[in-house]
């Protein structure tokens, strides 16, 4: 029996590990700091045109096209400029927007800290404000902690006065590569991604 054969395993490993993270590792205490960019993290493979992903893809005309850099304290961060075309309510950033800058920042946090891709298995989000349309946001992401393959990241929006307007705990999976066969066609993969695509 494998780990992807039942769902319902996996995601009782996944409880399981969240338990395990409270019992053995004490949490950090919260503190603010608000993102600095710099350099650009570019994943091997990731500027391929085999790469469309909607959030950093340059080549994605209908994307955000966000660029994500090491932050300068820790983590990875980014700045991006909301645009009309990705409003929900009028003059108001879409949420699934958020959720969806706030999941791939995470995910690239994981990256620049293990060096392998991995998936996210969980996430809760917390929304304190509305982001408005033509606003630039800043967001910040890190590794809080790991328990065999489970990886918890949280990460952060500010809004352009500096405030925390969205906020994101994920628990990612990082698979085997036999994992990651079962994931994606890995034949369609850019040869340079192959050595990040699961574990051993």
């Amino acid at each position: 029996m494998t780990l992807f054969h039942y769902l319902p395993d996996f995601s009782m490993l996944a409880i399981i590990a969240n338990r395990m993270f409270k019992q053995i590792l004490p949490r950090k205490k919260n503190t603010s700091v608000l993102p600095e960019l710099g350099d650009q993290l570019i994943p091997p493979g990731s500027a391929s045109d085999v790469f469309n992903g909607f959030v950093t893809s340059p080549g994605n005309a209908h994307g955000l096209q966000l660029k994500i850099h090491h932050d300068a304290v820790s983590g990875v961060s980014c700045h991006w400029l909301t645009a009309k075309k990705f409003e929900g309510y009028p003059q108001a950033l879409h949420g699934g927007i958020s959720f969806a800058i706030l999941d791939e920042l995470l995910a690239y946090a994981v990256f620049d800290r293990f060096r392998t891709f991995a998936v996210t298995l969980s996430s809760k989000t917390q929304f304190f404000s509305r982001i408005r349309v033509g606003e630039e946001v800043r967001a910040n992401a890190v590794v809080t902690r790991k328990f065999w393959r489970f990886i918890n990241v949280e990460g952060k929006i500010y809004n352009s006065r500096g405030r925390v307007v969205v906020s994101m705990k994920s628990t990612f999976y990082m698979p085997t590569k036999k994992e990651f066969k079962k994931i994606l066609d890995l034949s369609i993969m850019p040869s340079e991604a192959l050595p990040y695509c699961g574990t051993d």
